[in-house]
């Protein structure tokens, strides 16, 4: 068999985009590559070596990158690309320093701009496939097997750390975004990058759109159950009923009959209820139990503070 050309990756901006959106290689058919490349000794054609080593590839680039992103994100949902910080990274970090420590960047002034051109090494075995070709007695298969998987997941890892380096090194590496609608999540490069995103980075004014009509009934939603929740512990309050209510079926029946005719009542219905009906069954009191129980505990100390 003659050898195969090794599988080139460039390192601009369009084809490592192209990498992260890339169809992720599910957990099932990295298992399956991984048994054909084992089965076959690490001989197998181009074709089959581009699939094996590209999804191996998009995998660990797809962490890295995931990772380092996310240390730009604030707790309020708020999004600021200048916060990314490799140093915030468990994986990411150690891959550059690495990378860098075994393939030194050549540093050069740029012929487009009065800049500095950053030129990171290429290792020598990227893209080439492994082979137990001439091993001896190593052919048993459970040796071949371990050989290949760990040499496989190294030079992919490797590939992945050169790919992660040139981001990082990238002049537009403050544009590379990920879209904050979760149904897309593409990763794409920010045309009027901003200092910060009040709810993220999204890729289209669409997705924009439709992010927020998410998060609006989300909170129309928590706000309308914890008002019922409210509704229910005040209920309880009433009827003079202790702990022992979340095991009372009767007691939880009741409060769901009490709660569903409240719902629809005129003053309550023109208000968030958070139920996708007016009706509230004891399954919905059975889940909201311990929420309500916390409230009717809330609420009944002011009442024994005024007692005393």
């Amino acid at each position: 068999m003659k050898a195969i050309d090794p599988v080139n990756i460039a390192v601009d901006k369009n084809s490592i985009l192209k990498m992260l959106n890339g169809p992720k290689p599910s957990s099932k058919l990295r298992s399956q590559l991984r048994v054909h490349y084992i089965d076959s000794g690490g001989i197998v054609t181009r074709r089959e070596w581009r699939a094996i080593y590209v999804s191996h590839v998009s995998h660990w680039l797809g962490g890295y990158v995931e990772e380092w992103i996310q240390t730009g994100l604030r707790k309020d949902g708020s999004e600021r690309p200048k916060d990314k910080n490799l140093w915030r990274t468990k994986d990411a970090l150690p891959a550059v320093q690495e990378y860098l420590k075994d393939y030194a960047a050549s540093v050069s002034v740029s012929h487009d701009s009065s800049g500095l051109d950053i030129t990171i090494s290429k290792f020598p075995e990227a893209g080439l496939p492994l082979s137990t070709e001439g091993r001896g007695n190593l052919r048993d298969l459970l040796v071949v097997g371990s050989l290949l998987i760990k040499e496989l997941d190294r030079v992919t890892r490797k590939e992945a750390d050169r790919l992660l380096t040139n981001i990082i090194a990238s002049p537009w590496q403050l544009s590379l975004c990920k879209c904050r609608y979760e149904p897309c999540g593409k990763y794409f490069l920010h045309k009027k990058p901003q200092t910060s995103y009040r709810h993220g980075a999204f890729c289209s004014r669409e997705h924009q759109n439709r992010a927020s009509a998410r998060r609006l009934t989300k909170e129309w939603r928590t706000r309308g159950i914890q008002r019922l929740i409210n509704q229910a512990a005040e209920g309880l309050l009433k009827w003079k009923s202790g702990p022992k209510w979340t095991r009372d079926i009767n007691l939880k029946r009741r409060l769901a009959r009490a709660l569903t005719k409240l719902n629809e009542t005129r003053s309550f219905k023109g208000k968030s209820n958070g139920t996708v009906s007016d009706q509230v069954t004891m399954n919905w009191v059975t889940r909201n139990r311990k929420g309500i129980e916390k409230a009717r505990k809330r609420k009944s100390w002011p009442k024994l503070k005024n007692q005393e």
